[in-house]
């Protein structure tokens, strides 16, 4: 029936490619009843016709009066009748979805609702640096629920909604996940998919990027609980996790609202547990905590290297064989910095050097481990304190986590600048990091052992170093460069933390803000503020 209606309309209409009449069509407004529509049916003008002169522009007439007796032709001739905004158009153009709405806010609203949002000071995580630089994430002492309740209160006289308030923080790119155990992204697009079995469609590009994704992860979980179910005797063989934990903001001090809005120091925790229940093992071993923070050091890929190396040193007291399970981020456990400076350890005759070292990784999206449940239990006893006010109280929340982890205080001496040495010769044919599933490193070698599948039952090799960087490790006068000391923070963050925070903490948690600061000039825009003993 409409269809039949929607015909008889297009029988009546001029057709597209005849010219316009001579005098532009009245500008009608949009009627509201069928009393309306019938004078808007009689105010339309009649189709052009140039040739020949007829009575059909009266003929057309007297149809549309009739048919506008329809429900649905009259709904139809409302929406033909309207207004528009250019007089040489016969009919106005689609306007659906492009309305803005009545209850829209200004310009000036949403700058003053973006201000408050950016006045939490949301940070980049290191997970999501490599693919997703724009992301950023608020510690977890705070929430959307919050930070509306204080934008109420700072601008009582805005009526900004709840609702409203969070699209906004969205929309600015800002999470609240936790990184880590979140859900896999490229499972949840591929639900979306129409084929719902990979297997039974081999010529789909998404069905086969999905069952490749699916045996890597299926294989790196069965080869993790292989190794979670070891239990090796003592100077043999160490199997742990390495992972960094999420951003943490020191001072942390959830019940006070100005500690929210400070730019506060990050602390950094680079977490080794192992892998299993310990409880259950006849040779248990201890979680490695390495510390530091951005007062000592940053995050990039030099100074999370220097953290394994750390950790690698120290373990190596305890096993020949170290193995390392990690995540595969690329900017913190994937890199050419991360095994150039692990091939230069092996290498470098130190004191005491492991056998092996092997870095197996998870598949992306299904990298939940032994650290992340770690990292729960830091998290834990940091909301039973309430109020961890400086970088030892941080290292205290960790020991006193069950286990008695092992807790490592990273110092200047510890950060080597470590560079990546990788060979980029044609000759060469070294691998892509996506395709490694597993690297290995012996004593002694400058080659790259490596797996691109967790089953395979044999090592690639390849030499990956430069020839160049290959001589220098064969000198043993030749040592990576050693900072003297601490990067320190720029004046203007340690002056804003002093007015704002140092009259809220007890007097015995003020040291680390009363002592005498040097201001040392890396470059002409940044001052940074260096102590001998920072906190």
């Amino acid at each position: 029936m409409l269809m039949s209606v929607l015909e008889e309309v297009a029988d009546l209409m001029p057709h597209p490619l005849s010219p316009l009449p001579e005098s532009p069509p009245p500008i009608l407004s949009s009627p509201s009843s069928d009393v309306e529509a019938d004078a808007v049916i009689d105010a339309l003008p009649p189709p052009p016709s140039p040739a020949v002169e007829s009575t059909q522009p009266e003929v057309v007439s007297d149809k549309l009066n009739q048919k506008a007796k329809h429900p649905i032709l009259s709904a139809l001739i409302k929406c033909l009748g309207k207004s528009s905004p250019s007089e040489n158009s016969f009919v106005r153009p689609d306007r659906r979805g492009k309305h803005k709405p009545a209850h829209a806010f200004s310009d000036e609203v949403l700058k003053v609702i973006n201000e408050h949002i950016k006045s939490f000071h949301p940070t980049c995580s290191h997970y999501r640096r490599s693919h997703a630089p724009l992301k950023r994430y608020l510690p977890p002492d705070v929430t959307v629920r919050y930070m509306h309740s204080h934008f109420v209160e700072k601008h009582p006289d805005l009526q900004v909604g709840y609702d409203s308030y969070r699209k906004r923080v969205v929309a600015r790119g800002i999470s609240f996940a936790r990184l880590g155990v979140e859900e896999c992204e490229q499972c949840m697009a591929f639900k979306l998919h129409e084929h719902l079995q990979p297997e039974q469609n081999p010529n789909c590009d998404p069905c086969t990027i999905q069952l490749q994704h699916k045996t890597n992860y299926t294989s790196s979980r069965i080869h993790y609980k292989k190794d979670a179910e070891e239990d090796p005797e003592e100077g043999t063989t160490i199997y742990v996790a390495a992972d960094m934990q999420k951003v943490i903001m020191l001072p942390s001090m959830p019940v006070v609202k100005s500690c929210v809005f400070v730019n506060r120091l990050v602390a950094y925790h680079e977490t080794f547990a192992p892998l299993g229940d310990q409880h259950k093992k006849k040779y248990p071993k201890q979680v490695m905590s390495i510390l530091w923070h951005e007062g000592m050091s940053g995050r990039s890929a030099a100074d999370v290297t220097s953290a394994f190396i750390k950790a690698i040193s120290m373990m190596a007291e305890d096993a020949k064989d170290i193995v390392i399970w990690c995540d595969n981020c690329a900017a913190q456990n994937k890199n050419w910095t991360l095994y150039t400076s692990i091939a230069r350890f092996m290498n470098s005759r130190a004191d005491i050097v492991p056998q092996t070292v092997t870095l197996k990784y998870l598949e992306t999206g299904h990298t939940f481990m032994s650290a992340d449940s770690f990292h729960g239990q830091v998290e834990t006893n940091m909301r039973r304190k309430k109020n961890v006010f400086n970088f030892h109280d941080f290292v205290t929340v960790i020991q006193t986590c069950g286990g008695s982890p092992k807790t490592v205080e990273m110092q200047p001496q510890d950060f080597t600048e470590w560079d990546k040495r990788v060979n980029g010769g044609k000759t060469v044919k070294v691998p892509l990091l996506k395709q490694i599933q597993e690297a290995r490193f012996c004593l002694g070698s400058k080659k790259l052992f490596f797996k691109v599948s967790h089953d395979d039952d044999s090592f690639l090799e390849c030499d990956f170093l430069m020839k160049k960087t290959q001589r220098v490790i064969e000198d043993a006068s030749n040592k990576p460069k050693t900072r003297s000391r601490a990067r320190g923070i720029p004046g203007w963050k340690k002056a804003k933390l002093i007015d704002t925070l140092e009259h809220l903490m007890p007097e015995p948690k003020r040291a680390f803000v009363r002592r005498r600061y040097k201001c040392l000039v890396l470059n002409k825009k940044q001052v940074f503020c260096e102590s001998r003993n920072v906190w």
